[in-house]
């Protein structure tokens, strides 16, 4: 039914930005009701890092690609990110977070010509980077929502969205600087955002809940 959907969005010029643009509906959202484990997400993680296409040391894969014109690898880019935001409507999470990953490794193996090239790769890469950071959050990756954030935001020193991400992965492995320092600029780049003021709220209640468990239990060192 995905991909039936992806072909459909093809042939009717779908708008691909719309999964990237519509993002300040999100909330908080339920637990996944199909888990993970968390040491295979970590080993796909790790193969997804080294390989291409779907061979981790097929060099000839590798060469295959590289040879590839910027224009072919753009059109497979966009088609990538076609089926990665149909997957990610219908809670793919995972699947959607390997196409947006194709599109990373791609940019990373095409070398643009001049100025309009590399804008028009960026225009592509940035979103895929900002929905795969979203994915990693679903999935609860944390410290590669991390890492992939931070690529977006070199692209985008602005982005809304991937503060939003960085600021949530903080606060989920307990990096209360961070994540203040985060959610801090997600506020000023928007400060009418539903999703980054329940953030900010989250966060200012869990170090409040940190600071009482503190006291409590330094008092009851204190009374031994």
């Amino acid at each position: 039914a995905v991909r039936e959907k992806a072909k459909d969005q093809l042939k009717n010029e779908y708008d691909w930005t719309r999964t990237y643009s519509h993002w300040s509906t999100w909330a908080e959202e339920e637990e996944m009701k199909e888990k993970i484990d968390q040491i295979q997400k970590k080993e796909e993680a790790a193969r997804n890092r080294q390989k291409i296409g779907g061979c981790s040391h097929n060099h000839s894969a590798e060469r295959e690609l590289v040879n590839k014109t910027t224009q072919t690898k753009l059109e497979e880019c966009r088609e990538f990110r076609t089926f990665g935001n149909a997957w990610f409507e219908e809670g793919q999470y995972f699947r959607a977070s390997e196409r947006y990953r194709k599109i990373e490794i791609w940019m990373d193996y095409t070398f643009p010509s001049d100025d309009q090239e590399k804008k028009r790769m960026d225009e592509i890469l940035l979103p895929a980077l900002v929905n795969l950071s979203v994915c990693f959050l679903k999935l609860k990756q944390y410290k590669e929502v991390i890492n992939t954030a931070k690529r977006a935001l070199r692209l985008d020193e602005t982005n809304l969205k991937a503060y939003y991400c960085l600021a949530k992965a903080y606060r989920k492995l307990d990096d209360f600087t961070q994540a203040s320092t985060s959610i801090s600029t997600a506020l000023k780049l928007g400060p009418n955002s539903v999703p980054v003021r329940m953030e900010f709220a989250k966060l200012q209640n869990q170090k409040q809940r940190y600071r009482e468990l503190s006291m409590h239990r330094a008092q009851a060192m204190f009374d031994k």
